[in-house]
């Protein structure tokens, strides 16, 4: 084969042009290879053809090594078998960015190059960035590169992470008690917000399923089957569970489905606004359930200047670090002025007191511990691949995968569902005379009239048994702005 030598108009370097025949296309084509010596040119040219025909026969070429980063980035968003829109989302802007300044494939083979990039940029962004938002999505594109065969190999498989210095935060499974307040706090807060659809009835629907909120939040009336929620499979190796339901509960759900009059496409659950629960909206009056959950249960016990503050005011103070406004118009009584004013230094000092606890308690708790909750409870009571098949952990070896039978899913929820009864403890004792309606609240509990309201609210001191109760009357809700009804939870001296 005769090469033409040709010179560049643009630059003026020299070159050889070949002209063959393309063994993937069988078309005639000629390509440019800009070395001065033809040997050189020559080497190039042989290789090239080697890799059209590995083109041809379907085999792993190089052709990837020579693509551009944002060619390879684009054909993997559009092309790439990636869980969920919002996973997507993220690795478009991780990978887009590219902050470690890749321009072409052949790049992500030099491991030590890319490693001493992420180290300098230590300097200005927390390790724990670089790890997820720039090496695992890098890793992820090499990946899949070399499963389409755009890559011969994948050249990061060995990229080790930079270590991380901060320890990784961790959820914590609550107690039965903590359970408890927790969902009759939910009760108090519906109820002062004049809310229409139960958050207990949400909050329990996540904890006895043991799935993901995200997961509950999009089920319909009619993912109600006999004994639970009929959920779709999942994403990638996000799998959903059997998601059982005792008896019990699901006559709950069907009562709230009759009583709002609700059609089988409706959603299963309603947030307090009417609509389908939102995700950000329940994350954050969860905190707020929390918050309240724990200030009641921190409460001092035997201190008579307690029996005149609102564990609510403690709460808001906690949480956004200012106290409740009024109603109306503010007073011009002097009189009033001041017993408000001191009565906000002993909310101030109550507050202050036990805030070291209140936060200790809500470390490392979210919505998505009620997950954790599930799982914690469970597997101390019933067979852990009963648990396994309810909240969708994959089996894992030969034997769960292919011979395990006759599991009952359903052993998980009932013993949740007990526990949370007080039928059964966490040891798995039955507590028969336990009854079924009834908690124990060990700390102030605002009376049944009390509109919680500065100064006029009438309390109680010690312990009592209240009544567990789904909210049915009120009104509105709130966006994510500003006041007690209507703010976005910050806990700002909590998180």
């Amino acid at each position: 084969m005769n090469p033409k030598r040709v010179i560049s108009g643009r630059s003026g370097r020299a070159g050889w042009r070949f002209r063959f025949t393309d063994p993937a296309t069988r078309e005639r084509t000629k390509r440019t290879f800009w070395f001065s010596e033809k040997r050189e040119a020559e080497k190039a040219f042989k290789i090239h053809l080697e890799e059209r025909e590995a083109k041809r026969l379907g085999l792993p070429d190089f052709a990837g090594w020579r693509m551009k980063y944002g060619d390879l980035v684009k054909s993997f968003l559009a092309e790439g078998q990636i869980a969920s829109d919002k996973r997507r989302a993220a690795l478009r802007y991780s990978l887009e960015k590219n902050f470690l300044g890749v321009k072409v494939g052949s790049e992500l083979g030099d491991i030590g190059k890319l490693t001493s990039r992420c180290r300098r940029l230590l300097a200005t962004t927390k390790d724990v960035f670089i790890r997820k938002h720039i090496q695992q999505p890098t890793k992820q594109l090499s990946r899949w590169a070399a499963s389409v065969g755009l890559l011969p190999y994948d050249p990061l498989s060995l990229w080790k992470l930079i270590p991380r210095t901060s320890r990784a935060r961790t959820r914590r499974a609550f107690t039965p008690n903590e359970i408890r307040a927790i969902f009759s706090a939910a009760d108090d807060i519906d109820d002062f917000l004049g809310r229409s659809s139960s958050a207990r009835l949400v909050l329990t629907t996540v904890l006895l399923t043991g799935n993901r909120p995200s997961a509950i939040y999009a089920a319909n009336v009619e993912d109600i089957k006999e004994d639970r929620l009929a959920l779709p499979p999942g994403h990638g190796c996000k799998k959903n569970g059997a998601a059982t339901l005792p008896v019990e509960f699901i006559a709950q759900l069907e009562s709230d489905i009759a009583r709002r009059k609700a059609k089988r496409a409706d959603p299963l659950l309603l947030s307090p606004k009417g609509h389908r629960v939102d995700l950000l909206n329940m994350n954050d009056d969860f905190k707020r359930y929390m918050a309240l959950a724990f200030v009641k249960l921190e409460w001092p016990k035997g201190e008579q200047v307690t029996e005149t503050i609102d564990p609510m005011d403690v709460e808001y103070f906690l949480s956004f670090a200012k106290h409740r406004g009024v109603d109306g118009v503010p007073s011009r009584d002097p009189e009033k002025i001041k017993q408000r004013a001191e009565y906000q230094q002993r909310v101030t000092a109550l507050a202050n007191k036990i805030s070291e606890s209140v936060r200790a308690r809500l470390k490392g708790t979210d919505l998505y511990c009620l997950r954790k909750t599930h799982i914690s409870w469970a597997r101390r009571l019933v067979n852990p691949d009963s648990v396994k098949a309810q909240v969708g952990h994959s089996p894992r070896g030969i034997e769960e995968i292919h011979y395990l039978d006759l599991v009952n899913p359903g052993e998980s929820s009932q013993a949740v569902w007990d526990v949370l009864q007080q039928k059964r403890s966490l040891v798995g004792k039955k507590q028969d005379n336990a009854s079924d309606g009834q908690i124990l609240v060990p700390n102030v509990v605002p009376s049944e009239n009390s509109k919680l309201t500065s100064g006029k609210s009438t309390r109680q001191k010690s312990p009592e048994v209240v009544a567990v109760s789904s909210v049915e009357n009120g009104g509105g809700y709130r966006d994510r702005t500003g006041d007690l009804q209507t703010a976005s939870l910050t806990l700002s001296q909590l998180s």
